[in-house]
């Protein structure tokens, strides 16, 4: 029998992150797209430079997905004085994950879209 991995799920505020990234497109962009059969939130996600933290409701659960690979740069924590000791640490003091739309959301994670005000699955 093959065993069934279960990703562990990235909560993404639809109502906050969609709006976010649809500001910076026009009605035409929008439109060709969807009319390719792209959903909106194929769109904003894969046009996104950056993913904010305060969009992600689950980031204390999921944060340590984030920190596979060290982080190798010299910026200092000015909130501790020190070189970052993780990626999870640089991204919420920066308060942003790079890159989501390529490398920046790690395979181990699904994205789950979730509302405003409502906690149940989307």
């Amino acid at each position: 029998m093959s065993k069934v991995i279960t990703k562990e799920k990235i909560q993404i505020e639809h109502d906050w992150f969609i709006p976010w990234i649809l500001e910076d497109y026009s009605d035409e962009d929008i439109a060709k797209a969807w009319s390719g059969g792209e959903s909106v939130e194929d769109f904003c996600i894969g046009r996104a430079g950056l993913l904010p933290i305060h969009h992600i409701r689950n980031w204390e659960d999921i944060k340590h997905h984030f920190d596979d690979e060290p982080y190798k740069g010299t910026e200092i924590n000015h909130s501790t004085g020190k070189v970052y000791a993780s990626w999870s640490e640089y991204y919420e003091e920066d308060g942003y994950v790079h890159n989501p739309c390529f490398s920046g959301i790690p395979d181990t994670l699904e994205i789950k879209w979730v509302y405003e005000g409502n906690d149940n699955d989307q």
